[in-house]
């Protein structure tokens, strides 16, 4: 399977923050970075939007991580 590489611009409003947690999950995606734009918020609160996505996710793959080494 060949794996594609993304780079993702965004607003992060809900449908974009799916759109970026799929990415993540997908196995032959390779997200290479995020970038923030102006769009249904503004970069200010689509950057803080984005800060909460990602730790979200940080916080569960450590917690997947913890789990299959027991």
């Amino acid at each position: 399977m060949t794996t594609r590489k993304f780079f993702i611009d965004t607003d992060t409003a809900s449908d974009d923050a799916v759109a970026i947690l799929m990415a993540l999950e997908w196995e032959n995606v390779d997200v290479l970075g995020i970038s923030i734009v102006s769009g249904n918020m503004p970069v200010e609160q689509g950057s803080k939007m984005l800060d909460i996505l990602l730790s979200f996710v940080t916080k569960l793959l450590l917690y997947t991580l913890e789990q299959t080494s027991h």
